[in-house]
């Protein structure tokens, strides 16, 4: 049974994503050994509800390799609601998705709002796919 405090962070949660509101179709993509080489796997989680802001301050520096230039780069926050399945990310595992005015963002950090034990919602750092 929820607590009252869960229940309130779950509802401030929701409130924030109906400020522009997206439902989101991310693709997990899973790298696993096997017999010496490798096998990818792909699913796509059930769609959940959340939002995306672009933060400017203070923009990613992305160092693009050793004879090029460092980019400038906008950070880009997912919240999601408290039934998104996300799990963690890895490098074996990948969370990807498309955004309408963003494109193709994947997902770099998933920090949980939990209050009491309760998982309340999932804040999210996210980098945008070139």
């Amino acid at each position: 049974m929820p607590t009252a405090d869960a229940g309130l962070t779950a509802l401030i949660v929701e409130r924030v994503i109906d400020t522009d509101p997206l439902y989101i179709s991310a693709t997990v993509r899973t790298q696993a050994e096997l017999d010496g080489g490798s096998v990818v796997t792909e699913t796509v989680l059930p769609t959940f509800r959340g939002t995306v802001q672009r933060r400017t301050e203070p923009p990613v520096r992305v160092d693009m390799g050793p004879e090029a230039q460092v980019e400038r780069s906008d950070e880009y926050v997912l919240m999601a609601s408290r039934d998104a399945a996300l799990g963690e990310v890895t490098p074996e595992r990948t969370l990807t998705f498309t955004h309408p005015a963003y494109g193709q963002l994947r997902v770099t950090d998933v920090h949980a709002y939990r209050v009491s034990g309760e998982t309340c919602g999932y804040v999210c750092r996210l980098a945008q796919i070139r």
